[in-house]
């Protein structure tokens, strides 16, 4: 099921925009907004985190929500979900609620009712125009095989949420250039180009109005906040996670698995606005698929360094799993020991290679034969608080195959479950305390015209109800020492730590 609209013709308008100010100043339009989405590239490079997108008010929410185990250890039911769509129209909203089968199988139904041909883009110069922007929770994961999952969640938040959109507003990292990208839709190309050009007009005098008021010399720090008292709440012990790491090397000697991503999870009462939150987090720790989504349920703040997945315009596929984790050196010659010591660490590198034949499985499932290829293998990457050892899979997706085949068969994201991944996740729920929601899964965009950009959801804060859950974790392998794998989880935990207490 999924709503099918009554238009049939679409027209595309891209434009150009002149400003001085910084791209992530102008969220500042957005976020009033019950719903809102930016995807930071808030450290970019030539060819990785090249772009942003940031916009505001769909014109319909999809959520779907799980019935998952109360048991622990009792696996879940694949497939059905409640789904929840909102429509948004002038002067008001309504509701369409039913049961889907599957979850994979409904998303698609529901994209390729707004579906448009890449033809109808009348520019090639960004990856995104309008489409899906949300999040897949790491529990869509017991929709597509029968996995045990946590019977705790507190949050109870959506396994799947999409915005759906059909402007963005987006910046190019490389040449410096601001673009707004706006689709209209009607009965005909006349009424589709007359929708088109009167939301161009409304939201570029929103960042008029807005670019007026603003000033160059703002910096980007966010603004002090008085922090009354700060207290984290571990769901594990030292002890407990040092026993839980344990436990996984003795499913690793019986040979049920070879490597498993074990988490655990911090909560603390929520202390600052979720924005000013991000702000200091992006300033902190910058990375190339950072984001922060506003719901009214949620608000997710993520600075992730990984890529899950990349589908492009000519079906070319891209994952880049991160396995191997250093703490940044205190000086340029300490960083390079550092480094030296990642590159050839073995267990580091067999961790990440363990991924990466994980990966590369999943893509051959839907890829042309013989085009899935590793064209860079075990690099260390440089990020503010860590060193991170970092591999890219590519691939060309078959013709049979769409982008939803492709999610399917890589959700989650091997790097953050082990190998093999079925029997990995089982481990994961005997062990960790919670449900992981949206931590573990996926944010970023599906284009109406078929790509798509989503990273691993990492180095992230969710703020639901007044308060502020995170997870941290690592890979634990046959050779993996309990204390220092303990030590590394709050090694990816300082920068979310800084940014909470700032």
């Amino acid at each position: 099921m999924g709503h099918q609209p009554e238009t049939q013709a679409v027209f595309h308008l891209l434009e150009v925009y002149e400003t001085d100010l910084p791209f992530w100043r102008f969220f500042e339009v957005f976020r009033a907004d019950p719903h809102a989405y930016f995807l930071d590239s808030s450290l970019a490079e030539q060819t990785l985190g090249r772009f942003s997108f940031m916009g505001s008010n769909p014109f319909m929410v999809y959520r779907a929500f799980a019935a998952l185990s109360q048991e622990r250890g009792a696996s879940s039911t694949r497939g059905g979900v409640q789904v929840s769509l909102e429509y948004f129209h002038e002067g008001g909203s309504k509701r369409e609620r039913y049961e889907a089968v599957d979850l994979f199988d409904d998303l698609r139904s529901t994209f390729e009712a707004y579906e448009v041909p890449p033809a109808s883009y009348n520019a090639s110069k960004l990856p995104f125009y309008a489409g899906g922007v949300g999040y897949l929770a790491y529990e869509a994961g017991a929709l597509i095989e029968a996995i045990p999952t946590v019977p705790v969640d507190h949050t109870g938040l959506p396994v799947a949420c999409f915005l759906f959109v059909d402007h963005a507003f987006a910046y190019c990292h490389t040449s410096g250039k601001s673009y707004l990208s706006v689709l209209g839709r009607g009965k005909d190309e006349a009424e589709a180009r007359a929708q088109a050009q009167m939301r161009m007009e409304g939201l570029r005098n929103r960042l008029d109005s807005f670019a007026r008021c603003a000033t160059t010399s703002q910096d980007a720090a966010a603004p002090a906040e008085n922090i009354a008292s700060f207290e984290l709440e571990a769901e594990h012990s030292r002890e407990s996670y040092i026993e839980a790491v344990k436990t996984v090397k003795s499913h690793i000697r019986e040979g049920d698995v070879y490597e498993v991503c074990l988490t655990h999870g911090y909560t603390c009462t929520q202390q600052r606005t979720p924005w000013a939150l991000y702000q200091s987090l992006r300033e902190i720790n910058p990375a190339p698929f950072s984001s922060f989504l506003q719901l009214p349920e949620v608000q997710v703040v993520c600075s992730s360094p990984e890529r899950f997945l990349h589908l492009d315009s000519e079906r070319n596929i891209e994952s880049r799993p991160i396995k191997g984790t250093r703490r940044r050196g205190e000086t340029l010659l300490h960083d390079l020991q550092l480094e030296d010591e990642l590159q050839n660490s073995e267990k580091d590198r067999a961790e990440n290679l363990m991924i990466v034949d994980l990966v590369r499985n999943d893509l051959s499932r839907v890829s042309e034969i013989g085009s899935v290829h590793v064209p860079q293998l075990l690099r260390v990457e440089r990020y503010a608080t860590v060193l991170q050892l970092v591999s890219a899979i590519r691939g060309k997706l078959a013709a049979q195959n769409d982008l939803f085949d492709l999610i399917k068969a890589c959700f989650p994201g091997g790097s953050m479950t082990g190998a093999p991944k079925i029997e990995a996740m089982k481990v994961i729920a005997s062990l960790e305390k919670s449900t992981r929601g949206i931590y573990s899964g996926a944010i970023g965009y599906i284009d109406f015209a078929g790509t798509l950009d989503l990273n691993i959801v990492i180095r992230s804060i969710v703020v639901a109800d007044g308060k502020c859950y995170f997870n941290v974790g690592g890979a634990i392998v046959s050779d993996s020492d309990p204390v220092a794998e303990y030590e590394e989880t709050l090694d990816k935990a300082r920068a979310l730590v800084t940014a909470l207490r700032t």
